[in-house]
């Protein structure tokens, strides 16, 4: 469901888009045991309806991050996360990278710690944002092209491709792994997918000169 809301997003029917990816996340609730109709009145029941009310609260202020958002929240310790975020060229305001103009990967309206989590929305004014890891390779990523001019982090410099096993590609794959440039170069990590390129017409940077 939520791979159906993402095409329809990205066609244009942000409504329908916004529909589906409700009925997604209502479906994971169910899964994990949170069924709305057998929820007890009183707080429990004021924190599921305070949930929409923060997290979808409509269709006219959905974002292709909202949908991505909770697609990582329905599916939280898959791998596959890693697919959707390579997608997504790990968009964040931590490295600029927007997709219909908004960072996919920061989380805004996050409860603040004031009050009750069941209260105003007006308390959910907490964000976080997605981060390079400090200590990720360390060695390998400390090049220039690693830190941007206006980012914190380059997004050039995050991990897009599988790191192979020595142990058996290099025995049994090598005119492969040198053929793809990949034979014993750590670089070969960092080099992006063919639809993670800036070609799509849909992403900006703040920093362009940092897109490859």
């Amino acid at each position: 469901m939520f791979i159906k809301a993402e095409a329809q997003y990205w066609a244009g029917d942000k409504a329908g888009a916004y529909n589906t990816t409700k009925d997604a996340v209502i479906y994971n609730m169910e899964r994990l045991g949170i069924v709305e109709s057998e929820l007890p009145a009183g707080n429990a029941t004021r924190r599921y309806q305070a949930f929409f009310d923060v997290r979808l609260p409509g269709e006219s202020k959905f974002t292709i991050a909202d949908l991505m958002q909770q697609k990582y929240v329905a599916m939280y310790l898959q791998p596959e996360q890693w697919n959707d975020m390579r997608r997504y060229n790990y968009s964040s305001k931590t490295n600029g990278i927007r997709y219909d103009d908004v960072p996919v990967y920061t989380v805004a309206a996050c409860h603040n710690g004031t009050g009750s989590a069941i209260g105003s929305p007006t308390t959910f004014t907490a964000e976080y944002s997605l981060r390079r890891p400090y200590n990720l390779y360390e060695a390998y990523w400390t090049q220039p092209d690693a830190f941007g001019q206006n980012a914190e982090l380059s997004p050039n410099a995050w991990i897009n491709r599988l790191n192979y096993d020595p142990e058996t590609e290099d025995k049994y794959n090598k005119k492969e792994l040198e053929r793809l440039g990949a034979y014993k170069n750590h670089e070969w990590l960092k080099k992006r997918m063919i639809w993670a390129y800036n070609t799509s017409g849909k992403a900006v940077c703040n920093d362009p000169t940092e897109w490859k």
